[in-house]
């Protein structure tokens, strides 16, 4: 028998299952966050330069209403401004405290997802913090890299809490709770949404359909909300197509016809739970057949329109998302439906379906009556836990902005322009002035000391050195309490094949240099450094880094002959990924295949052909489904003529391709 007198009292033991609850439920919270403080970067990034030059003029009160609802793209941005005008003059344009506010915004929407699955299962504890667990991780899911990681994309996350907000307040309504308030949560709330983003405004498109079916079910509102709803709709449409351009750089509406565009949307609603191709795609058709199922129940099953509000809210929102950027950037290729930034949006659909399918749970056991909602129920379980998953990608993006922010800060010494569209090649000298002179961004003490520390391994310029004179240097600072360190080398293509590790004997100064020699390696580009320290004979990790080594003079490209092979009219696919001409020197990388045969690139330059250099491309392989990894691309050459032409030679079917 057991010991009652070591039982702990009922209230006691609710207390503790609430805590332990509470500490659950914080997991997605502090995961979201871990993210930002551990990856974020103090750097502006792409199109988050027009902050500096937004900040400014509301620093110099010349900021006008004009302005503000300015078009960007295709969107009108006003309150995403707002946010950002206050949190950049409280932190000097701290690109790092935007994504906090960001994953703020997420926090809350979580809260609201929360609620919404108590009210559903009341007291059963394991319950609500199964589902909300698992709704939690689907809103903080790191598959959305690109808007967790960069401060100019609140306006996603600002959308999605809107969206729950709407739903959450009109499910009160058709239950009669609420009225007033209700009505002007889901009236403010669309409004704030409309004006975050083009893709905001398919809220008031949503909440249309769940009025339309709850009419069709005879579950009447009062005409006041009826008259407001179509008035608030109408004035918001028509004030954000005033004066709208559609903009000159984005394909034609269905540009790649109808077939390309179904791909595109099956592939934007199935990318969250795999960046591979055919499961993308496959996956993607399974979601919309169960968001059409679901929809289809609200018109047949008598209240379900009632309990599900939200979820179906969420399922309608996200495929008119999807459905949207299909028609308008399907004529980029379905390359494009991959982009991470949709995650925001297109795993408010998976949530959205788990929602609706944790209601036919039985009491007792965690399965459902019908099969079909426990394969629902195990697809967002699948996707909210391949999480870490994505966690290279992070690790790769802070490397990479901390090399921006090493840029910037020494931009009086290097090319901005090397780095590309999308980093550096946009940043103009008075944007750079305004940061230095008001100490913002990457100029604040506080970004300049964590770009220091990252950058203690830096490289010497090895443009135009001898290969047996190359080298990378390693600054070394208050390391004495170590008896030995080692640091490890290796070159990003074919993984770590060239790996060498470099015994160093700590000098007992505060500071000292190391110099690592290149003369054994084969290749330029990415270098990855890792640096261990032995203190008792046990080794541990003290830093790394990754830096872009040009070892020019190592691999020289001659011209040579192309194979004369038949030239084909079919296009290849292929994507240039960095291209840059300065100091007398063409660069290009990227990648480019041919079903699964083996290839190569060509490029012509002046007259003559250049074999470009292999290079494994792993995202590319997961994308597409292929065989290997080996269909990417880099080539360096000595020219003044920055005009070239691609081809890709196709060695198997023994045929060219021009790469246009």
């Amino acid at each position: 028998m057991r010991n009652k007198k070591f039982m702990l009292p009922p209230a006691s033991r609710n207390r503790i299952y609430e805590k332990v609850s509470l500490l659950l439920l914080a997991l997605p919270i502090v995961w979201g966050f871990y993210l930002v403080l551990r990856y974020g970067v103090n750097v502006c990034f792409g199109d988050e330069w027009k902050f500096v030059g937004m900040l400014d003029s509301v620093k110099n009160r010349t900021y006008t209403v004009k302005k503000l609802f300015a078009q960007h793209n295709e969107h009108r941005m006003v309150f995403p401004n707002l946010i950002t005008i206050a949190v950049s003059l409280l932190t000097g344009l701290n690109s790092k405290a935007l994504m906090l506010v960001d994953m703020g915004i997420v926090a809350i929407s979580y809260t609201f997802c929360i609620r919404y699955i108590r009210s559903i299962f009341y007291d059963n504890r394991i319950k609500i913090v199964f589902f909300s667990l698992i709704s939690g991780f689907l809103l903080f899911h790191a598959a959305q890299y690109e808007n967790i990681l960069w401060g100019f994309q609140t306006a996603w996350f600002l959308i999605s809490l809107c969206s729950i907000i709407s739903f959450v307040f009109l499910e009160r309504l058709l239950r009669g709770e609420e009225l007033d308030l209700s009505i002007f949560m889901i009236l403010s709330s669309s409004f704030i949404a409309s004006f975050s983003s083009l893709h905001g405004l398919f809220i008031w498109l949503a909440v249309d359909a769940l009025v339309f079916i709850s009419l069709l079910k005879k579950v009447f509102l009062k005409k006041r909300f009826y008259i407001l709803l179509a008035t608030a709709q109408v004035f918001c449409f028509v004030l954000y197509f005033h004066h709208y351009h559609k903009p000159k750089h984005h394909p034609a509406y269905l540009q790649n016809g109808i077939l390309k565009a179904f791909e595109y949307y099956f592939s934007t609603i199935g990318q969250v739970c795999s960046p591979n191709h055919r499961i993308a795609f496959s996956v993607g058709f399974v979601i919309f057949l169960s968001s059409f199922i679901l929809i289809f129940l609200a018109f047949y099953k008598k209240d379900f329109l009632k309990k599900n509000v939200l979820p179906l809210g969420l399922v309608i929102f996200g495929n008119l998302f999807a459905l949207s950027v299909a028609v308008g950037r399907s004529g980029f290729g379905v390359e494009q439906a991959f982009s991470s930034r949709y995650t925001t949006n297109t795993v408010l659909i998976v949530l959205g379906i788990l929602l609706c399918a944790m209601q036919f749970f039985s009491k007792n056991i965690m399965l459902t009556k019908i099969a079909f909602f426990d394969v629902l129920v195990a697809l967002a379980v699948i996707t909210a836990f391949e999480n870490p998953v994505y966690l290279p990608i992070y690790e790769s993006s802070k490397y990479s902005r901390l090399t921006d922010a090493y840029y910037l800060i020494n931009h009086k010494n290097v090319d901005l322009r090397s780095r590309g569209w999308g980093e550096l090649s946009i940043v103009t000298a008075i944007q750079l002035q305004i940061l230095e002179n008001n100490s913002w961004n990457v100029y604040s003490p506080s970004a300049k000391k964590t770009v220091a520390k990252y950058f203690e391994i830096k490289p010497i310029s090895t443009f135009r050195i001898p290969r047996n004179e190359a080298f990378i240097l390693c600054a070394f600072k208050n390391h004495d309490d170590y008896d030995s360190l080692q640091i490890a080398v290796w070159s990003e293509p074919d993984g770590q094949d060239d790996l060498q590790w470099f015994d160093v004997t700590v000098n007992r100064q505060k500071s000292f240099e190391y110099k690592i020699p290149l003369e054994s390696y084969n290749t330029d580009g990415d270098y990855f450094i890792h640096v261990y320290g032995t203190k008792k004979e046990k080794r541990e990790f003290i830093t790394n880094a990754r830096l872009e080594i040009d070892l020019f003079e190592i691999k020289k490209y001659v011209p040579c002959i192309i194979p004369d092979f038949v030239y084909s009219n079919e296009n290849a696919p292929y994507y240039i990924d960095i291209e840059s001409f300065n100091t007398g020197r063409l660069y290009l990388r990227g990648w480019a295949y041919h079903d699964n045969d083996e290839c190569s690139v060509y490029i012509e330059n002046d007259g003559s052909f250049y074999k470009a250099t292999v290079e494994s491309r792993q995202d590319v392989q997961a994308a597409f489904s292929l065989a290997d990894s080996k269909h990417g691309f880099s080539i360096k050459l000595y020219t003044e003529n920055k005009d070239y032409a691609l081809y890709l030679v196709n060695e198997t079917k023994q045929e060219v391709y021009t790469l246009k």
